[in-house]
C-alpha cells in the first residue's frame, strides 16, 4: 500500500490538463527531452502518447503532478519509464515505494518482463553509476544502442521477477540503514 494516492490516466478533460500542466513544467525545468521523446514537444503529441499507454501518476496538494510511471506493452513483457519532479527527488523514501509499488503491481499482474532505456548522461561515469544502481534493485545490463532516443545513446536493462525479488533484498538492506519501516 502507498503512502500516497496512486491515479490512472484515462482521457478527460480533468486529467488532460494534468498532463499538459506537467509538459509546461518539464520544460520550463528542461526536462522535457531528457524524460521523453522529443515528438512530445507539442501538447497534442504529449496527449495522443499517453492514450496509447498506461499511466500512473501522484500529485501535490496543487493538482501538479510529482511522480508518473507509463508502461508501453511489448511481445508479451513491457517497457516503462519513471519521472520523479526535481522537488520530489530529496524523498528517498516517497521515491523508492513508488518505484517499488509500480514493478510489484506490474509483475503481479504476470508480466514476465520490465525493460527499460537509460539514456546516455553527460559523463561516462555518470552513466555508469545510473546503471549500477539498476543492477542492484536487480535488473539485467542487456546492451548499448546509439542513437536510439531522439538520435541520442542510450543502454538497455531488462528485469525478471526473479530478478526483482532478489533486488528487493537490496531495498531492505536500503531500508534498515536509512531507518526506515519497510512494513507498510
Amino acid at each position: 500500500m502507498s503512502e500516497f494516492e496512486i491515479y490512472e490516466y484515462y482521457a478527460c478533460k480533468e486529467l488532460d490538463w494534468i498532463l499538459l500542466n506537467w509538459m509546461s513544467r518539464m520544460e520550463a525545468d528542461g526536462e522535457l527531452t531528457k524524460t521523453l521523446s522529443v515528438g512530445n514537444g507539442t501538447p497534442t503529441y504529449m496527449l495522443q502518447f499517453f492514450q496509447n499507454r498506461r499511466l500512473f501518476f501522484t500529485t501535490d496538494e496543487f493538482g501538479n503532478l510529482t511522480r508518473a510511471c507509463w508502461i508501453e506493452p511489448c511481445m508479451g513483457s513491457v517497457f516503462i519509464g519513471f519521472y520523479i519532479h526535481p522537488n520530489v527527488r530529496a524523498d528517498q523514501k516517497g521515491k523508492v515505494f513508488f518505484l517499488y509499488d509500480m514493478i510489484n503491481a506490474i509483475f503481479n499482474q504476470g508480466v514476465p518482463v520490465i525493460a527499460g532505456f537509460i539514456q546516455e548522461r553527460p559523463t561516462s561515469e555518470e552513466t555508469s553509476k545510473f546503471i549500477k544502481l539498476h543492477e542492484r534493485l536487480g535488473y539485467r545490463y542487456r546492451g548499448f544502442v546509439p542513437h536510439f532516443f531522439d538520435g541520442r545513446d542510450c543502454h538497455i536493462v531488462a528485469i525478471t521477477k526473479e530478478n526483482w525479488e532478489q533486488g528487493t533484498e537490496w531495498k531492505r538492506r536500503w531500508e534498515k540503514a536509512r531507518g526506515i519501516d519497510g512494513r507498510r
